[in-house]
């Protein structure tokens, strides 16, 4: 499964009508041209090969969470510890009494799940999580909080119903068929249930950059000597001018803050600190490269290219390759180019083309096609 566009992933919307109608103001259902990562028979595959463990997977009733004592049995490991192994079968039977199968953080175990979460991060710069609801139709609506998040709701089978409330209390209601997604912005309640049937649905979950993140950074970024400097003498005698000089000193603050610095320096340790998703990385090392073997940059790894003046750096995954100054449109061809060669890069040196594809290989930047 390769990574979708962000036009994709907001059909049918155009991306800036999506951004000006409906993004961070008002719900919408979206019907992306993808497949959807899960069915019934992969989701019952999955759970069956691997042995999942509580809470990563855990029942839910309308109540709230079903204790584990039901449907998992603790095996000891280490001195002191126990990990709770999950009964597939008293799942089976949990979803007969109405329950519903809760995966919570499926992307740190499911590979397409994966895949499709960090196409919403890469396009939307926002930390994501999903989770998979396997729901009969028996199920209550299960409404979870009011979170300060962008949620899409991903049908993998069957059918649900959704209630969206606003902020004012006004309702709407959404029927989602397999492959719909509904978009709900930050603020809004949703309370879902299944209808005609069992639903599998995938509802995924993306934090953004909040405003006292951008107000901290730049807070930091100000000389700790201001920052400890004392105020006025009797600054507090008139609450007026009080706030009026209050309002001075923060103006005279952040005179010298560079916004456009504390933004990009933001952006960056967001994809610094995502964690690479790098399958078949072990094999790299021992794969031969020469100067006609095909590579591409990973579909998966979120990268920053960033011109320092003396060098161009390359940033991706807590990782930094410099290359020389003026080297820009080179690194911007081998990280946006679907298809390359080692012999592609004309203005780079002979003896150094094979070095750097080898180097960008070993550390996860790029993949043999």
């Amino acid at each position: 499964m390769n990574l979708p566009t962000l036009s994709q992933l907001l059909s049918p919307f155009p991306v800036d009508a999506f951004t000006r109608q409906f993004d961070n103001r008002a719900p919408v259902v979206l019907r992306p041209v993808i497949s959807t990562p899960l069915d019934l028979p992969r989701l019952d595959a999955f759970v069956a090969e691997r042995g999942l463990r509580w809470p990563t997977i855990h029942l839910e009733s309308a109540a709230g969470a079903v204790h584990p004592d039901g449907y998992s049995e603790p095996v000891a490991w280490g001195r002191g510890q126990a990990a709770y192994l999950v009964d597939v079968g008293a799942l089976r039977a949990g979803l007969e009494r109405g329950e519903r199968v809760v995966l919570a953080e499926l992307q740190r175990h499911h590979g397409p799940t994966a895949l499709l979460l960090r196409a919403y991060e890469q396009c939307t710069h926002m930390r994501g999580s999903a989770t998979a609801v396997l729901a009969p139709a028996e199920a209550e609506p299960r409404t979870p909080p009011v979170l300060a998040e962008h949620q899409y709701l991903l049908q993998c089978h069957g059918t649900r119903h959704c209630t969206v409330t606003g902020p004012d209390g006004e309702a709407e209601d959404f029927e989602l068929v397999v492959g719909c997604v509904l978009y709900v912005p930050p603020g809004h309640q949703v309370s879902t249930a299944p209808l005609r049937g069992p639903s599998l649905s995938l509802d995924m979950r993306l934090r953004p950059i909040r405003v006292r993140d951008l107000a901290a950074a730049e807070l930091r970024s100000i000389p700790r000597d201001r920052l400890r400097a004392s105020v006025p003498v009797g600054l507090g005698q008139d609450p007026t001018t009080l706030a009026t000089r209050w309002s001075e000193l923060v103006n005279q603050l952040l005179d010298d803050v560079d916004h456009q610095e504390t933004l990009e320096a933001l952006v960056d340790r967001y994809v610094q600190t995502r964690l690479p998703l790098l399958r078949g990385q072990l094999k790299a090392s021992t794969q031969s490269i020469r100067v006609d073997t095909a590579v591409r940059r990973r579909p998966v790894v979120m990268y920053r290219i960033v011109d320092k003046g003396d060098s161009v750096d390359l940033r991706f995954h807590g990782k930094t390759i410099s290359f020389p100054r003026g080297t820009d449109e080179v690194v911007q061809y081998m990280a946006s180019s679907e298809r390359w060669t080692p012999a592609d890069l004309e203005n780079v040196p002979p003896e150094h083309q094979l070095a750097i594809v080898k180097r960008l290989v070993a550390e996860g930047f790029c993949e043999l096609v």
